[in-house]
Formats: structure tokens, sequence, C-alpha cells
């Protein structure tokens, strides 16, 4: 037979097989394409109640997607809100604190004005009533420095110091021994103010905040 003999079955094997090989790759490739044309009728062959779920599956879609769509909005102003009323709470907070400065700051004013008269009077030896007088309108603004103190210290612990100093400095101007003691006692008492104010200024400072 010789060798070309034994090599013609092998191309004619080799000439089989190929076609096959050839012939299976475009069924392969075009798959889906044969899927896509042949769904329909193999939709109306699956059991009703799959159909069924597949018939209303975009619906089930468009309604999750509009929760998503709600619980997020949702979120996000339940965020805003919450910072809408922590930022309320803090001006709120503040203003009871400038509020708390301004009704110190004017009680110490106040009585120091009072202390004056009253010393004014004493070391001028004026009539007793005229004394008693002022002695009692002293009497009543040292009492009311002790609530807007106390609210301060509270409020704005901060500031505990400054307004000690400003209270202490008031305070002092009763007995002085003569005119000028008693000036330059004023004048401490109005610096210690000044300088409490100026605390406050700069503690309660928007920038600060």
């Amino acid at each position: 037979m010789g060798i070309r003999g034994h090599l013609w079955p092998s191309r004619k094997l080799a000439a089989r097989v190929g076609p096959e090989r050839r012939r299976r790759k475009p069924a392969t490739e075009g798959a889906a394409v044969y899927l896509a044309l042949r769904w329909p009728h193999y939709r109306n062959r699956l059991p009703e109640g799959t159909q069924h779920l597949m018939s209303i599956w975009p619906s089930i879609v468009a309604v999750l997607g509009t929760l998503a769509g709600a619980l997020t909005a949702g979120l996000l102003q339940h965020r805003s809100a919450r910072s809408a009323r922590a930022e309320e709470r803090a001006d709120s907070h503040r203003q009871d604190q400038l509020g708390a400065v301004t009704d110190f700051a004017a009680a110490l004013d106040a009585h120091r004005s009072a202390m004056f008269h009253r010393e004014r009077l004493a070391l001028a030896e004026a009539g007793t009533e005229h004394q008693l007088e002022a002695q009692t309108r002293s009497h009543d603004t040292r009492a009311a420095i002790t609530a807007p103190h106390i609210r301060l210290q509270v409020l704005v612990p901060g500031l505990a110091s400054p307004a000690q100093q400003a209270a202490d400095a008031t305070y002092a101007l009763r007995k002085a021994i003569d005119r000028t003691e008693l000036d330059a006692r004023r004048h401490a008492a109005k610096e210690a103010s000044v300088a409490f104010i100026a605390a406050a200024a700069t503690l309660l400072s928007p920038d600060n905040r």
C-alpha cells in the first residue's frame, strides 16, 4: 500500500473532522441570538406561576427603587433636621449666656453708682435721712447682684474669675477714707467691669463657637 496509502485515511479523517469543528463554532457563537429569538416560545412553556412572576418583576423593581429613594430622602431630611435643631440649641444657649453677662454687668453698674453716692454723702457728712436712704439703695443694689452672678457662673463658668474681680472692686468702694480714695476706687471698679466685658466679648465671640 505504501506510505501514501497509510496517510490517506488520516487525510479523510482530517477533512471530515475539520468541517464539523467549523460548523460547531458558529452554533456556539450564535447561541445568544438563537435563545433571544426562541425566548417567546420557551417563555410560553414555563409554569404559569413563573410566567406571572416574570411579568410583574419590572413592577417589583420599580417599587423597590421608589422605596429606596424615599428612604434615602427621609434619612437626609432627618439628618438636616437634627443639624438644624443642634444649631438652634447652640444659638439659644449663646443668647442665654449673653443675657447673663448683660444682667451681671448692669447689676454691677447700678451697685457701683449706689455705693459711690452713699460714700460721698458719708464723707460730706450729709443729713442722716439722706444717708439712710442711700444705704437702703446700696443694700438693694447689692442684693440684686446675687442672682445674676450665680446665673453667670452656671452659664459661663469661663468668666467666673473676671466676674468676681469686678464684683470685689465694686464692693471695695465701701469705707473710703477721703474723696480722693473714693474716686480712685470708683475708677478701679469701672476698669474691672470693662475688663470683665472684654473677657466676655472674647469668650462669646462667634469665632469661638
